[in-house]
């Protein structure tokens, strides 16, 4: 019985340890995700599939590395640079700010040298006119008078001027103020023009009448559109108020007095005056106007906005009031002309210049400068020449910049592009050190500055921008360092965040404007950039990145190929492009190019290849040609794993940017946009931020057509013969290359099979939160661009908002638009991995980690219910955040924006605003509106080696360049019965027939000689003839529908143009149809179609590019923090209503303004001196995103929301 026990003890033991060995063993099987215990409030790290996260991490960063060593030969090129020997190229801060200041003298000394040789020439022909500039004697404005005197301007300065600029002249004769000689304009920087040669500032109040016992809705609305112009026409030391004459009165904010007129008050003034409608209310006026007045002295000039002159005692009783010792007032009056009225004697009440009418036949901002003739100006001030405010002029679609000259015989004045004049700024170039150029004038108004976007982006007039909000300074900076006194001078000054900053700066000959150098190191005296000393040999195959010149020339037909059937492009070698930071002048650099496009690009290459240095430089920077040679090293990498690479089919090209001089090489080689600047792009400003970290861009739209895409990118240093690189060294370039979205999920999928399953999402996103990738991306129309986690993963988003010192919710002030921008920032240098807290769902489990060594995390996240409880507060409107009011670190919204200012009546921005560091500069991405697409050439070979439909499966298609899987049918709704791997061009997004959002467009630039001649087929003649018959159709059925339609009173009869200097009542003489009298405007229909003020953007409705895409769902709160265009939909472009061909408009009434286009009698192909009348009339909507038209609505129509 004893030896039985034993042996049972003795079994007993042997299965004890044969159970923890079993267990030993099965632990060892299960990886351990998590060391210890977790410092955060969070549940334990689990194994994901048996493997941890942080392993597939440090997997995902060895494999992308290797990725850009392998495809782009990161580490190669780097062994190049350091082969080679680099020297410092030192320029001093005053020898900078030298050159700065002349190049902005060269071009105003041209600009008067332009107005003071054509005065000379002109004042011969209007000195005949006899008339001062205000004489109110009477003056004839026979349309045969102007043609002739417009029709001599033009030959006397065809025959005495060779510069051809004189083309752009605008004349304004006194002798006949209706007539403006030159190409068509606006005319509403006449108005400014003439008021800035008082350089005082102004007091202005606007008394407008709204009673209906005399107003009719047609007087009520002239005066509104009068007012608003006037407000316009002031500047910010002017000082205004609006104040409405009935119903007892109304003022905007009239405890604050006479506002200075800002752009924000301006906006506000605006809405003001659309609310004073007409009135019905008989209520005598009774309030009390001094308060308005109670700080203003000198001169108060009240104007008076009516259509009756009888009974002005309320007025005179108004006026009479007001004055004071210090303070004189000047009483104007707008009488306006109505049918509804009996006519008066416009002589017995306009002898003194008091009073001016309209309608008027002459420049409107011309008649309202009269009203401040009479006042006490600083006669030291006045200038030879006048600057305008830099403004959005809407038919160039672009900033401009008038210079004018006012003589005793006319106006001269003529517009620039505001990107020409500070193209010096924009590609203000340093390096990496922290100096920085603006241009500012004395109000402390920023014309230029670094965070600018460029000019050509803007799309609409933005908000003034003040030196103290960018550089976060004092307000009273321009003052306490004398900038706006003293010619020259270096100050150091402190930011309201405590940094330590100079100011180095010095007076242009305009003594408005002033260049100015910002350092924000102290030890900074000069500026240095690595330059090679001996450049390596350039290679002979280098071509212009502008091929399409190359089908006429002498290059090889066979080495050319069409890349996604829409570019010219060649596989044969790289190509190089010169963006505008190569050259001294890129706006001049444009001119030769869009003048001669083949001689200029040959003039290039011919430079860059030189060996003899014999040829002259064409006008690009001194580092130039060696960055080429430089740059033009690795190339010839690219092209071997192009054609060697296995993921070839996955890369959509390679390319390199040269950090000094913006020369940008890559390959394949095509024809890139024309206004490309490669250093505004987000994949080169993120590798910049982040230098010893590879770079992954969020998706954007390929400008090649290939599609989404994403970039990776990193930088290379300086040349050291020894020793390692660190982040801290000299960065001499930046590569990148493009991969397809797809290839990305193909990636994610074959390293970890887990992220394949269904329950599974796997995604990438970066430091501010934006998914570089989400399987919900790949989606037949799901929206891509600008995807925040927010937006996507709501509970994960919600989550990690708990957890410490991992994101930080931040808020950075946009001036341009008056916004502040809330955003996510997260810490990219975080070592652990993130799950869900304690308390948090767990039927949606996540993991997030980040990549080492890049710039995003990766996101795994389970589900394993249907219904989720999470809520992140997003505007499916706008942008706008929904609670402006408070910001919470833990609450959960999309990144949006809220107004810096918070009241109607507040004057200045929010107090916390000077706290807040400025946005950084908008970055651009995509392609451009003037993007060189070109026609399909059929007789070039396509560059891909395979075709789409080659593949069968969505698995085979996913990532192929220029490759989409087809699965919606063109309704956007109906699933394909076979779907199928279609080009991107046929199927985008995989929606079969959606249109591809890029432009069709060529270079304006190609002469029709440079360009290869094309086959047209024989039923072009018939085609022809068929076309001509159907145009003559519509033009017959137009004009009958034209007579028998009963057209609004607005469109029929009131003329408009933006910022209305030019503006007429016609309708007032017409005999309108009944159903036109008898109908009442509505204000919004006036304010939609006859207010076209142009007028910043207004910090309460922030305008924005986003367009929700047909079928898609709504925003969620569409990102404003990285600005790149949603390039997603096609463009609308402004539409505009031209009813022309005769002298007179629908009414039959001489137009008010006339307009003669001065051209040289020898190419002239119209008859010299023609008067041209303005487009009548014109509905101009301020913003290419929004349309209105006139529409009929019946009971039975179906809505249709897009």
């Amino acid at each position: 019985m004893t030896s039985y026990l034993v042996l049972c003890v003795a079994v007993l033991a042997i299965m004890s340890d044969c159970t923890a060995v079993m267990d030993e063993k099965l632990s060892n099987t299960v990886p351990k995700c998590q060391f210890g215990k977790s410092p955060r409030r969070q549940i334990d790290v689990m194994p994901l599939n048996g493997v941890c996260l942080r392993d597939m991490v440090v997997h995902l960063s060895k494999n992308l590395h290797k990725l850009t060593d392998d495809e782009l030969g990161v580490t190669k090129f780097q062994g190049m640079l350091d082969k080679l020997e680099f020297v410092d190229s030192i320029t001093t801060l005053n020898s900078r700010l030298n050159d700065l200041s002349k190049g902005f003298n060269d071009k105003l000394k041209r600009y008067t040298d332009l107005l003071r040789d054509s005065n000379s020439i002109i004042q011969p022909i209007l000195l005949k006119q006899g008339q001062d500039i205000y004489s109110t004697s009477q003056r004839s404005d026979n349309s045969n008078r102007a043609a002739d005197i417009c029709s001599k301007i033009t030959d006397a300065l065809a025959m005495n001027l060779r510069n051809k600029d004189w083309k752009s002249l605008h004349i304004l004769p006194v002798s006949q103020p209706g007539t403006m000689c030159g190409p068509p304009s606006l005319a509403h920087n006449i108005g400014p023009l003439l008021l800035s040669q008082c350089n005082r500032s102004k007091n202005v109040m606007l008394l407008l009448e709204q009673s209906s016992e005399f107003m009719s809705e047609e007087d009520v609305t002239l005066a509104q559109i009068t007012a608003k112009t006037i407000v316009h026409m002031l500047t910010e030391s002017d000082r205004v108020s609006v104040v409405g004459l009935a119903a007892g009165g109304s003022a905007l904010c009239p405890e604050q007095g006479l506002s200075h007129v800002t752009d924000v008050h301006k906006i506000r003034l605006d809405r003001h005056v659309d609310s004073l409608v007409r009135s019905t209310v008989n209520q005598s006026f009774t309030l009390d106007l001094r308060p308005l007045v109670k700080e203003a002295t000198g001169d108060l000039v009240l104007i008076h906005l009516t259509n009756n002159m009888k009974d002005l005692s309320n007025v005179k009783g108004i006026a009479e009031g007001l004055k004071r010792d210090n303070l004189t007032v000047h009483l104007r009056t707008i009488l306006i002309l109505s049918n509804q009225q009996p006519r008066v004697n416009v002589k017995e009440f306009s002898a003194n210049g008091t009073v001016i009418t309209l309608p008027t036949q002459h420049v409107l901002g011309y008649e309202i400068a009269r009203l401040f003739a009479g006042l006490k100006c600083n006669k030291e001030d006045v200038k030879p020449y006048y600057l305008s405010e830099p403004y959005f002029e809407p038919y160039s679609k672009a900033m401009m910049l008038s210079v004018g000259q006012i003589t005793n015989t006319a106006l001269l004045s003529f517009d620039v592009k505001l990107r020409d004049f500070v193209e010096d700024i924009t590609y203000f170039e340093v390096g990496a050190h922290q100096v920085r150029a603006l241009l500012v004038d004395k109000r402390g108004t920023l014309w230029m500055h670094k965070n600018f976007p460029r000019m050509e982006t803007i799309v609409e007039q933005p908000l003034k921008v003040y030196l103290h909000d960018l550089e976060n300074l004092d307000e009273k900076t321009m003052i306490r360092t004398g900038m706006a006194d003293q010619p020259e001078g270096m100050v150091e000054v402190k930011s309201q965040l405590g940094i330590k900053k100079q100011l180095h700066w010095r007076h242009l000959t305009y003594p408005d404007l002033i260049v100015c150098l910002v350092v924000s190191r102290l030890d900074e005296d000069a500026t240095r950039q690595p330059l090679v000393r001996s450049p390596p040999t350039l290679p002979s195959g280098i071509l212009h990145h502008r091929l399409d010149l190359a089908l006429g020339a002498n290059v090889r037909r066979d080495s050319l190929c069409t890349y996604n059937s829409n570019r010219i492009a060649t596989l044969d070698a790289g190509v190089v492009y010169l963006s505008p930071w190569c050259f001294k002048s890129p706006a001049e650099q444009a001119k030769q190019l869009a003048a001669a496009p083949a001689v200029t690009v040959q003039s290039y290459m011919a430079y860059i290849k030189d060996l003899t240095r014999l040829l002259t430089n064409p006008g690009m920077q001194e580092s130039v040609k060696a960055d080429v040679a430089v740059l033009a090293q690795i190339l010839e990498h690219f092209k071997e794993r192009h054609s060697q690479s296995p993921l070839h089919k996955f890369i959509v090209q390679r390319y390199v940017t040269s950090v000094n001089s913006g020369v940008l090489e890559l390959y394949p080689g095509l024809v890139l946009d024309s206004d490309l600047d490669p250093k505004r792009r987000v994949w080169y400003v993120k590798a910049l931020e982040q230098p010893g970290r590879l770079v992954l861009s969020p998706p954007y739209l390929d400008a090649g057509g290939s599609g989404f895409v994403v970039s990776l990118s990193q930088v290379v240093h300086e040349g050291r013969s020894v020793g390692l690189h660190t982040s801290t060294d000299p960065v001499v370039a930046v590569m990148a290359m493009d991969v397809t979205m797809g290839y990305l999920s193909r990636m994610l999928n074959e390293m970890f099979p887990l992220c394949a399953e269904t329950n599974v999402k796997c995604f990438l996103m970066d430091d501010k939160g934006y998914l570089v990738f989400h399987p919900s991306l790949l989606q037949a129309a799901s929206k891509v661009e600008n995807q925040h986690l927010t937006n996507k993963e709501l509970l994960v988003a919600n989550d990690i908002l708990n957890h410490e010192f991992f994101v930080n919710k931040k808020m950075c002030a946009s001036h341009m638009d008056g916004t502040t921008q809330r955003y996510y920032q997260f810490n990219i240098s975080l070592d652990e991995v993130l799950t869900n807290i304690v308390h948090g769902e767990h039927c949606v489990k996540y993991q997030l980690a980040v990549v080492p060594g890049t710039n995003v995390f990766l996101g795994v996240v389970n589900i394993t219910c249907s219904s989720i409880s999470a809520f992140c507060p997003c505007s499916t409107m706008d942008r706008s955040c929904l609670n402006c009011k408070r910001m919470e670190q833990t609450d959960c919204e999309c990144p949006c924006e809220c107004s810096l200012y918070s009241s109607e009546c507040q004057l200045r921005e929010d107090s916390a605003s000077a706290e807040m560091e400025p946005c950084p500069a908008p970055q651009e991405q995509g392609s451009s509106l003037t993007s060189p697409w070109i026609q399909t050439v059929n007789a070039l070979k396509s560059c891909q080696p395979f075709s789409c439909k080659a593949f069968a499966t969505k698995a085979e298609c996913l990532g192929l360049v220029g490759c989409q899987w087809c699965e919606i049918d063109s309704d956007a709704e109906t699933q394909l019965q076979e779907p199928f791997c279609s080009d991107v061009a046929v199927c985008f997004k995989g929606i079969f027939g959606s249109p591809i959002p890029y432009g069709d467009g060529a270079y304006n630039s190609q002469s029709p000689e440079e360009i290869m001649s094309r086959e047209w087929p024989s039923v072009g003649p018939v085609a022809g003839g068929i076309l001509a018959f159907v145009l003559v159709l519509g033009v017959a059925l137009f004009c009958y529908r034209l007579r028998s339609v009963h057209t609004s009173l607005e469109h029929q009869c009131l003329h408009n143009h933006n910022s209305p200097d030019t503006l007429r009542m016609t309708h007032l003489d017409c005999d309108l149809e009944p159903t036109d009298l008898e109908r009442e405007p509505k204000p919004s229909m006036d304010s939609a179609l006859l207010r076209d003020v142009i007028a910043p953007i207004s910090p309460y409705r922030v305008s924005t590019n986003y367009r929700r895409p047909p079928g898609g769902d709504s925003d969620h709160g569409y990102s404003t923090m990285t600005p790149h265009d949603d390039s997603e939909q096609q463009n609308f472009s402004e539409p505009l209503l031209v009813l022309a061909g005769n002298s007179k408009d629908i009414c039959g009434v001489v137009p008010s303004t006339s307009t003669a286009t001065l051209d040289s009698p020898a190419t002239s192909t119209s008859t010299t001196g023609t008067i041209v009348a303005p487009p009548s009339p014109t509905t101009n909507l301020g913003s290419p995103h929004r349309v209105i038209a006139a529409v009929d609505v019946h009971r039975d129509m179906d809505t249709n929301y897009c």
